[in-house]
Parts: C-alpha cells; structure tokens; sequence
C-alpha cells in the first residue's frame, strides 16, 4: 500500500488524530530514542500549554499507511519552527515532507527545521532547499535510571506531588518565581485556567510531578515529569526554583524524586532538553542535539 497525505484534525484540543500522533511517537522511540528532540511528551506539553487556533493546528501533516501514522510535519510554540519526523522505515518521505513543510508551515519570522546532527539525509535535503544551519541549537541529556543518586533535604522542607497537594496557586507561584518573572506571580482566572489546563492532558500522572515545600508551606522547587507507565523513557519537564531556595538542593531533589516515580513505574532511562551543569551533578550525560536550519530568503 501506498503512504496516504491528510492535514490533522483538530475540531477538540485532545482529538483522535491526537492520540494517533501520540501512540506514533511512542512507537518509533521505544526501541531507541530515535526522535529524543521531539518525543510523546513535548507534544503533550505544546497540546496543554497552548491554545493554538484550530486552522493552525491543521497545518501539521501526516502522513499515513493503512490508517497508522508513520511521518509527522509538527511545530510546537508557533507556525515557523518545525519537526520533520518519520518512522525509521519510511525515511523515503522526507523530500516529500520537506517540500509540505516549505509550502504550508511558514509563519512571521520565516521557516526553521530542527535537525538531529545525525540525520545527515534530512541535513542533505534541507542544503538542496536552501536552508542553512544556525547557531541556534537543543542539545539534551540522558540518565540511566539504575544510576540515579540519593538525595536529602534541608530541616524543615519536604517533597510532595501534585496529585497529593493539588494547589494551583502554589504551582503558579513556583513556576512564576522559578522562571525568574518580576514581581509577585498573577493569580487571575485565565492564569490559573492555564496552569490547570498545563497539568490536566491525557498523560499527565500527578504522582510524578514533584514539588520541593518550604517550612511556610509555599512550593519552592518543582519538576514535571512525562512518562506512560510501561514504556522505557520518561521526559523531565519543566524544572524551575525559586530564586531564593537554590542551591539548597531542592532542584536536585524534585528531579531525583520524580524520575525514581517514573522508575517503578517502569521507565529505564530519563532525558531533558538541556546540558546544564546542574542536570550533569545528578548524573545525567550528553545524548544528542539539535540545530536549526533556517530557509534562505
């Protein structure tokens, strides 16, 4: 049978064609993390963290065999920065791909691809396109689970998930202070709706999602974790500390706690999107990286 084109369909935020997406890059990652830039779990985050319009969303492409998915052509936080991902057995669709993506996935600050360093196919087919790479890139880290450290916390502070201390307030304020934002954290509806909306996908397991509390009860450090229990990867994102509680060893212990979570539950390895001195301390090492390929105008 011949490969099937079809836009996504995204009439819901959590459609079928989601899921399809999702069970797609479980599949092609379980054996090896063959798309580690852009696994299951940045695809639920970009789902759950934004409110793309759905005419947007409908510019991402798939491309089908026999009603599975084997290629993607995604973006994440706007039209403009794309993935081009294929099933390992279906590489033969990558100019195809490319060309869908140069046609449809533009947006207001022009085109870039992400590639892998070692996709020198893609690296190939972008140069004939007159895309050139930039200085822009996503490296990302590995650890094996079995190799995780032990950890301890400070007098007075504990760890808890947010499955048992669901307080979205506090999970706002930990991730406005973390993420180094000025002045006290906005608590209004639509920034709380955001925050539930963030943590509420079809994958989402709140026991996961740790959070380090000081002696007054506020959160202070936290990681979110993406992990299906049962498959061999989980995903540490986000990770934020308040800016007065670092290097107190609370970031080092949410992560710890959570990836430990993701262990019993199944997982082998964790990886993040960064090579940061601090996830390197815990034990986690250089995988693999990413670098944008801009289009030439």
């Amino acid at each position: 049978m011949s490969c099937i084109f079809r836009h996504y369909y995204a009439k819901t935020r959590y459609t079928d064609d989601f899921i399809k997406v999702r069970n797609f890059l479980i599949r092609i990652n379980e054996e090896s993390l063959a798309t580690v830039n852009y696994p299951f779990g940045r695809w639920e985050w970009m789902n759950s963290l934004e409110n793309h319009p759905k005419e947007t969303m409908e510019k991402i492409g798939l491309w089908e065999e026999a009603g599975i998915i084997v290629g993607i052509a995604v973006f994440e936080s706007e039209l403009g920065d794309t993935w081009i991902i294929t099933d390992p057995s279906y590489t033969h669709l990558k100019r195809e791909m490319l060309e869908y993506t140069i046609k449809n996935m533009e947006g207001p600050n022009g085109l870039r691809l992400s590639i892998n360093r070692n996709d020198l196919e893609l690296q190939a087919l972008a140069t004939e396109y007159q895309f050139i790479p930039t200085d822009y890139h996503e490296p990302d880290s590995f650890i094996e689970i079995s190799e995780i450290p032990d950890y301890t916390l400070p007098d007075g502070f504990s760890l808890v998930s947010l499955k048992d201390r669901y307080d979205i307030r506090q999970y706002n304020r930990v991730l406005w202070r973390g993420f180094n934002h000025p002045g006290e954290e906005i608590n209004d509806e639509a920034t709380l709706q955001a925050r539930i909306q963030s943590i509420s996908g079809p994958d989402v397991h709140l026991e996961l999602n740790m959070a380090a509390v000081a002696p007054n009860g506020n959160f202070v450090s936290y990681c979110g974790m993406w992990h299906i229990p049962g498959t061999k990867y989980a995903l540490v994102e986000p990770v934020a500390t308040d800016p007065e509680y670092r290097k107190m060893g609370l970031g080092k212990a949410v992560v710890i706690e959570g990836i430990k979570r993701c262990g019993k539950a199944g997982a082998k390895y964790a990886f993040v999107g960064s090579r940061q001195e601090f996830y390197y301390r815990i034990g986690f090492k250089p995988y693999s990286a990413n670098t944008f390929w801009m289009k030439s105008k």
